[in-house]
């Protein structure tokens, strides 16, 4: 272990969260070669294990090494070669697993899109991409075919879930899906038709300028910008969470894939991380919130990793509410804020309901491959992310500046991390903005959230910049501190706060609350804003409160649960107030 007596009062030098790791972690080298090779190099001498689990159908290490030179190597037949780009725009199922690996083997980088997005941005993404090969799923083809003549891609191979799935899923599964029709034959192919190569054992070099994977940010301030992220970026991340305990550093454990592939949260800590740590992957194709807690039940996974929403929801299950879940281990939770009243919550369910550990919450960007700091065994704070993975070091900065602050001071939180991406596809401007160097030389990270480090080393993320709420007056408000606040009340199920135009006045936002309630409080609301005015007014400052209440039915979410903050701003805009 190292020194755990603090230097200098400023976090980046003094490393306080090196004192929970080995001196073996801390120095060891970083894995330096391609996410196929890392992933060999993990499991060679365990083929004969389980690696996934998928709709009724087991697959081996074995089988999925198999696979994946198959299909490496009808790539190579199609025309695929080192440097070429390849999108694949499609679900998680095993043939999108071994199309990433294959790709990387080969020396390709893929680019994942996400299927739920419009023909016309998939258009945009193929051709900033220039993109000759895409892997499509099957339901996607409507769009694709409208699309995919205005685009350099001449070859488009077709997945349907089904295509892994046991014969009696598959069966159950063709009766009560709508069989997607493709006549064009020069153009598609299926995948079974595709998946011909016999393992010729293709393979191209390790080149670390070369990305992985590229994965686009979430848009919420225009077109999303695509992330390019190394092969060292997504080793490194798996490499660090081997040594964040026995739990995960241990074979054969159980891992429930419900993030989608086209998130660096899913690809990173979805598919990567399971299966190189010689976990059994339990694929999850078309998630639903709501059912998040048969999934639980039915396969008794170890490990988990969702979002906050996600945990929410296994509280309130009608299932789980007398089960006993002493098999979850893990439940890492990220992608978006935890409210304080939610995580006790949620801490509350576990504890009540056997589970070993407090909800291991980390913190993390598409711009860092995912996490790059994690709660985990009992080093876990109420309302921290967490200790910096052991190869990233955390610093807190006056926002615009490389001044650095002290423990326990608010600023800019900003990394160096061997994580961080490579830049934005074709922007260097957009680059320019997220990955600065300093006056001490060094290219740190700047995530644009608002947040302090404790002298142990814990990160706190307060607020994002850009959620920050500038009324008329020039005063700064951050919504989370109004949300922590309204959460505590009882009647609230959940809230939301967010910056909309000021009626009367050109500049300046006025601070809204979308608001939730219990259901044993609907038809109190009049009563229930009364009393939440009063609260905040005891809490906070009169600049730092809410001035325009909604109340609600439900928060809209994002597709992958987190809170869609920007169409609450546009809803806020459209509503009439209700103050």
């Amino acid at each position: 272990m190292t020194q755990e007596k603090t230097l200098t009062g400023y976090p980046s030098i003094d490393k306080p969260w090196l004192k929970y790791y080995s001196e073996e972690a801390i120095n060891a080298p970083l894995p330096e070669c391609t996410i196929y090779e890392y992933l060999w190099e993990q499991n060679k001498e365990f083929l004969e294990e389980i690696a996934i689990v998928y709709l009724g159908r087991k697959i081996s290490y074995r089988e999925l090494f198999a696979n994946i030179d198959r299909v490496a190597d009808s790539f190579w037949s199609m025309g695929v070669r080192e440097g070429d780009i390849v999108s694949v725009c499609s679900v998680s199922t095993p043939e999108v697993i071994y199309s990433i690996y294959a790709l990387s083997k080969i020396g390709a980088t893929v680019n994942i899109l996400e299927p739920r997005n419009n023909a016309e941005r998939i258009e945009y993404y193929l051709n900033l991409t220039e993109s000759r090969y895409l892997v499509m799923l099957d339901l996607c083809f409507p769009k694709i075919d409208a699309i995919v003549r205005n685009t350099k891609v001449n070859d488009v191979i077709v997945v349907s879930p089904f295509d892994s799935a046991s014969a009696l899923v598959k069966t159950i599964g063709g009766l009560k899906r709508k069989k997607t029709k493709i006549e064009n034959k020069e153009l598609y192919r299926d995948w079974k038709s595709f998946a011909t190569g016999r393992e010729h054992h293709v393979k191209g070099t390790y080149c670390k300028e070369r990305p992985a994977v590229i994965v686009y940010t979430g848009g919420t301030t225009g077109v999303p910008k695509g992330v390019c992220l190394s092969d060292c970026a997504l080793n490194t991340v798996v490499f660090e969470m081997k040594q964040t305990g026995e739990n995960i550093s241990e074979r054969r454990k159980r891992f429930l894939d419900i993030m989608p592939p086209f998130i660096a949260y899913g690809i990173t800590c979805g598919i990567h991380m399971p299966l190189c740590l010689g976990m059994r992957n339990i694929v999850v194709p078309n998630f639903t919130p709501e059912k998040l807690d048969k999934l639980v039940w039915k396969n008794k996974p170890n490990l988990m990793m969702g979002v906050p929403s996600h945990y929410g929801l296994l509280c309130k299950s009608s299932l789980l509410k007398k089960k006993k879940l002493p098999f979850l281990e893990v439940c890492g939770a990220g992608g978006d804020a935890f409210v304080p009243a939610l995580e006790e919550t949620v801490n509350q369910f576990l504890l009540e309901h056997g589970a070993p550990y407090k909800v291991a919450k980390g913190y993390g960007m598409t711009e860092m491959c995912s996490a790059v700091t994690a709660c985990f065994c009992e080093k876990n704070k109420l309302k921290s992310t967490g200790i910096p993975l052991c190869k990233n070091v955390v610093g807190v900065f006056t926002p615009g500046t490389d001044e650095e602050l002290p423990y326990n001071t608010q600023g800019e939180i900003c990394f160096l991390t061997p994580t961080r991406m490579m830049g934005y596809l074709k922007n260097e401007e957009e680059t320019k903005k997220i990955l600065i160097q300093h006056s001490d030389g060094k290219v740190w990270v700047h995530t644009k959230d608002i947040g302090y480090v404790d002298e142990d080393g814990f990160v706190y993320i307060i607020n994002r910049m850009k959620r920050m709420i500038i009324r008329s007056d020039g005063h700064n408000v951050f919504p989370s501190a109004i949300e922590e606040v309204i959460n505590t009340y009882d009647a609230v199920e959940n809230c939301a706060v967010v910056g909309v135009a000021h009626g009367e006045r050109k500049n300046g936002q006025l601070a809204k609350a979308f608001i939730t309630l219990k259901p044993e409080y609907k038809g109190k609301e009049e009563k229930v804003l009364k009393e939440l005015k009063q609260l905040l007014l005891q809490k906070l400052p009169e600049r730092d409160t809410v001035e325009v209440y909604q109340i609600i039915e439900e928060l809209p979410l994002t597709p992958i649960g987190k809170v869609d903050y920007r169409a609450l701003e546009r809803w806020g805009e459209e509503q009439v107030p209700i103050t």
